[in-house]
């Protein structure tokens, strides 16, 4: 049961069980034998929250270009927050106009709000395209909800873990992403010996610098207590 003030679950009737304040997508009572007609399945059918939509200047930190719909879209923030793909009614626009492919257009059938609010935003519209990553290389199909207004594009977790540019978990900090730059093929014979394997310095002998003027000093040792030192010791 909700008892946040915002949560947008507070009032609405489960479709699988027919309580209040909850949705059918986290019910946890049996489903009712009674035959009733579902007059809640559409406003919960789809209800979904993102983190990072507002109306402010792009950070270059966490964006990404994609190519979406065979044209290019820049600056999307991976969001990891975000259940949608989200769009602004400016880049949609930029978007038709420079021939996307898209299929599925449609008027918004979801609920979008942001986190913590009980507000809605307004959507104009879904549309879905084929979404690349240059990046990566992968490539999907993705759908995206147009806000009606300005916000910043934010590229779900879902899509972005499908782009192959996002991972989350234990298992990702195994493994090192990095971006290289093409090397001239004459450089890389001419310092193979740095390009390949972990590298050694050899023959190179490294001098530290001493200040002779400073008098080395030994810390003393810490005191401890019996009961401290037994309780240390466990």
């Amino acid at each position: 049961m909700s008892r946040d003030a915002v949560c947008p679950a507070r009032g609405k009737k489960c479709s699988q069980c027919g309580m209040l304040n909850h949705f059918r997508a986290v019910c946890r009572n049996k489903k009712s034998n009674t035959n009733h007609v579902d007059q809640s399945a559409n406003e919960e059918m789809r209800s979904d929250y993102v983190f990072s939509v507002q109306n402010t200047r792009v950070r270059r930190d966490g964006t990404v270009t994609l190519e979406v719909g065979g044209a290019t879209l820049p600056d999307v923030l991976i969001d990891s927050g975000a259940t949608s793909n989200i769009l602004s009614k400016t880049i949609w626009e930029n978007l038709k106009r420079n021939k996307v492919k898209c299929w599925a257009q449609r008027k918004g059938s979801q609920k979008l709000y942001v986190y913590g609010s009980s507000t809605p935003l307004p959507i104009l519209g879904e549309f879905t395209a084929e979404i690349k990553c240059p990046i990566s290389g992968a490539k999907t199909d993705g759908a995206f909800v147009v806000l009606d207004g300005e916000g910043r594009d934010l590229l779900s977790k879902g899509t972005a873990e499908e782009l192959k540019i996002l991972k989350v978990g234990a298992t990702a900090t195994k493994e090192v992403n990095s971006l290289q730059e093409k090397l001239n093929p004459s450089e890389q014979e001419k310092y193979k010996d740095v390009f390949t394997g972990i590298g050694l310095l050899k023959n190179y002998e490294l001098a530290l610098n001493i200040d002779d003027s400073v008098k080395p000093v030994a810390a003393e040792g810490t005191m401890w207590s019996t009961g401290e030192s037994r309780q240390e010791t466990r």
